[in-house]
């Protein structure tokens, strides 16, 4: 398999920097840990255009307490959360399930942003041969074959469940997530 380089490489300072890559409406992928794109290249899944480099921004990262709750940066990583001590004393779920779910040179690579925005684990989604829902095509495969990790809901048009331990822990503690957009 041959991975196809991105035709725009970025480095972003800021959050500013970001969004205007962003509006210039090309195929673009971000690029911080890179544990679920680099797979997904691998795998011809993805073929960014323009591949933005997030890592070295001044994006948020790092844990801290403010106003009676926490703010957990998007770029802080795996480990720092799952190791930071007045968390694991708080929220010892937090720890557990990103300890259950990846291995230690992953957590000490990936983000948190990117963990709650990984894509689906679903082998049907996870193969570029295979045109499933998720994907564009009509139908989710894994409702009548491989479905044993799956949400079986008959009503939906993909039962892929979220693929984030991290994801599940921070709903359970109704956690806000705060997005910017171009727009």
């Amino acid at each position: 398999m041959t991975i196809t380089p991105a035709l725009d490489y970025r480095r972003v300072a800021d959050i500013d920097d970001l969004t205007a890559v962003f509006g210039q409406g090309s195929a673009t992928e971000l690029l911080a840990g890179g544990t679920d794109l680099a797979p997904l290249r691998f795998a011809g899944l993805v073929s960014p255009v323009t591949l933005v480099d997030i890592k070295q921004s001044d994006l948020p990262r790092g844990i801290e307490r403010i106003d009676g709750g926490w703010r957990i940066g998007a770029l802080t990583t795996l480990a720092q959360l799952a190791d930071d001590e007045q968390m694991a004393s708080a929220f010892p779920a937090i720890g557990e399930a990103i300890r259950q779910a990846a291995t230690t040179q992953i957590r000490n690579r990936a983000t948190v942003g990117g963990n709650l925005l990984q894509r689906a684990r679903c082998p049907y989604f996870r193969d570029a041969d295979i045109d499933c829902w998720l994907k564009g095509g009509d139908d989710c495969h894994a409702k009548a074959g491989r479905n044993e990790h799956h949400a079986l809901v008959d009503t939906a048009p993909c039962v892929a469940v979220q693929p984030s331990d991290l994801a599940s822990v921070l709903v359970a503690l109704d956690a806000v997530v705060h997005l910017s957009t171009p727009g």
